[in-house]
């Protein structure tokens, strides 16, 4: 967790899981749908990275502290993180 910034946790909390095979092959899914060649590279290193010799063996734990990280549970003032957005009316369609 020490090597990832707020972005990357934020995509390990919302399209991650326990399960590093399923939380790199959902992270490849995610990556081939971004429209954005910044992102994709972006979500594509992050599985890469987590499928590391040294990160790969901790990742279970990795996952658990990014979940207690993002828990609104603890921390009410962190909540607007992974609130979704309003949109106003100028968006209305």
């Amino acid at each position: 967790m020490k090597n990832l910034n707020i972005n990357q946790m934020m995509l390990l909390y919302c399209f991650g899981c326990p399960n590093l095979e399923f939380t790199t092959k959902r992270l490849r899914y995610v990556a081939a749908l971004a429209t954005d060649f910044e992102v994709k590279k972006c979500i594509f290193n992050l599985s890469k990275y987590i499928n590391q010799d040294g990160v790969a063996e901790g990742y279970d734990q990795m996952y658990f502290d990014i979940k207690d990280f993002f828990s609104p549970d603890d921390d009410p003032a962190g909540v607007f993180v992974l609130t979704p957005m309003r949109w106003g009316d100028d968006f209305a369609a």
